[in-house]
């Protein structure tokens, strides 16, 4: 009896090396003459063995009988082919990668958003040799290594963005800290994709770099801007806060309290007009050039718009500038409409319900149509408060808005019940954007909340 038939890795067509590892498969086929064949599968590979066009079967080095038993010798008949497809163990092959086009992203600290493109490279491995054979043998007869680099390249760089997006906001980086991260960005986008690739392609991601990130000149400049606007804001707002709690703890100390806004105004021009805004004050007597006369202008805490004294509601907004004091039922004496006790005798003041009343307007006949719209915008807006929860500046505009339409004129105009009935509307859609609650939708509450003011604006030059 001669030596057996073996059917080895040498018998490749493509001339392929046993030592060329970027080679992923190499495929082998004969016809069995001999019923004590066997396959060598050297020690630096895995086979993929399919026996007769049917039985397919994984196998490790070593060396192995084409025939497993008698029965299968028995059914052996001539022309009985086997079609053996060795993977390398360790892959040696590196695919380069790169984005064709820009992905967004939004950048946290500025929320501008920028363009970025990337490119880098990572290595292969065969870490599901089924999966590999169906998706990447198939009936080839042999690798081309430029075919497989520009498929599955292009098949990771779609799944890069959101790999990379996810990466960085697990980090919580900023734009400019990207490059600086390149290696940990890649390591954990190479995390994310390797899975996917190896369940679908069979291949797995190995040392997955992130060679370059790029973002046009234009965009950093955007967002730097953005940014540094943002800070300047915070600034401000904390020094604004700052201001304030100065003014109120000097609030009974008239010449102190004036003293110190004067030294704001000469200190910071602005904020001392932000100061004026909330508190509702006229500038300072003697500050930079600033007098105070009989007729002197006041500043509404709602617009910021000067009004003169002895005004009720602004003429800009509408917003009520004097509120109705609190009359001492004990010795007469008038106090502040928010006081708890009289100022004048100690005496507890009793707080007044709040109802919904309207005033009456000579030679205007009302309409009962009118008059239940101003009352059911009044009583919406208290929903509006309600939804509002947990943002403290929409909650007070709200209650404002509520306070200037608790002292609506109801009207038969056709001008102004269009100004009511849009109210009507406006308080409708904000329902609406602040019962879904998301970013999108509160900012879209802020800009209704301006278009109602300016409709109550319009509807007080209208009356």
């Amino acid at each position: 009896m001669g030596k057996p038939q073996i059917v080895k890795f040498e018998q490749n067509h493509c001339n392929a090396d046993i030592n060329d590892n970027s080679v992923l498969f190499v495929r082998v086929a004969d016809e069995i003459r001999d019923k004590h064949a066997m396959i060598e599968v050297p020690y630096t590979h895995n086979a993929y063995i399919i026996k007769g066009g049917g039985d397919a079967r994984f196998y490790k080095s070593g060396a192995y009988d084409v025939f497993d038993d008698r029965k299968e010798i028995k059914a052996w008949k001539k022309g009985f082919s086997v079609d053996v497809v060795y993977m390398p163990k360790d892959c040696s092959l590196v695919v380069f990668w790169g984005t064709p086009q820009r992905f967004t992203y939004r950048d946290e600290a500025s929320n501008h958003v920028v363009n970025i493109g990337a490119r880098g490279q990572f290595g292969v491995t065969i870490a599901n040799p089924e999966q590999f054979f169906r998706k990447v043998v198939g009936v080839r007869r042999e690798f081309d290594k430029d075919d497989f680099q520009t498929r599955f390249s292009a098949e990771v760089v779609n799944e890069f963005a959101d790999a990379f997006l996810k990466a960085v906001a697990e980090k919580k980086l900023t734009y400019d800290q990207f490059d600086a991260h390149k290696k940990e960005i890649g390591i954990t986008v190479g995390g994310i994709l390797s899975p996917k690739f190896e369940k679908s392609w069979g291949v797995g991601l190995t040392d997955f770099i992130i060679e370059w990130v790029g973002i046009d000149a234009s965009d950093k400049a955007a967002v730097e801007n953005a940014a540094a606007e943002k800070r300047l804001k915070e600034e401000r707002e904390k020094k604004l806060k700052e201001y304030l709690a100065e003014v109120e703890r000097l609030d009974d100390k008239q010449w102190e309290r004036d003293k110190f806004l004067r030294q704001l105004e000469l200190q910071d021009k602005n904020a001392y007009y932000d100061v004026l805004k909330v508190i509702g004050h006229a500038p300072v007597a003697g500050a930079a050039g600033v007098g105070v006369s009989a007729g002197a202008s006041l500043f509404c805490s709602n617009c910021g718009k000067p009004y003169t004294a002895g005004s009720i509601f602004c003429p800009n907004c509408g917003n009520r500038l004097v509120k109705e004091k609190a009359t001492c039922p004990k010795c007469g004496s008038n106090n502040e409409a928010d006081a708890m006790f009289c100022a004048t005798c100690g005496n507890k003041l009793k707080k007044k319900k709040e109802k919904m009343f309207f005033f009456k307007k000579k030679a205007s006949v009302k309409t009962q149509e009118d008059r239940e719209l101003i009352e059911h915008n009044y009583k919406s807006v208290e929903t509006l408060i309600v939804l509002a929860e947990g943002n403290e500046p929409m909650r007070e505009q709200l209650k404002e808005l509520q306070e200037k339409l608790k002292y609506f004129i109801a009207a038969e105009t056709k001008e102004v019940q269009a100004c009511d009935k849009k109210i009507k509307d406006l308080i409708g859609d904000m329902r609406i954007a602040l019962t879904k609650g998301d970013g999108e939708t509160t900012k879209k509450a802020e800009n209704l909340l301006t278009q109602i003011k300016l409709t109550i604006a319009d509807r007080n030059t209208k009356m």
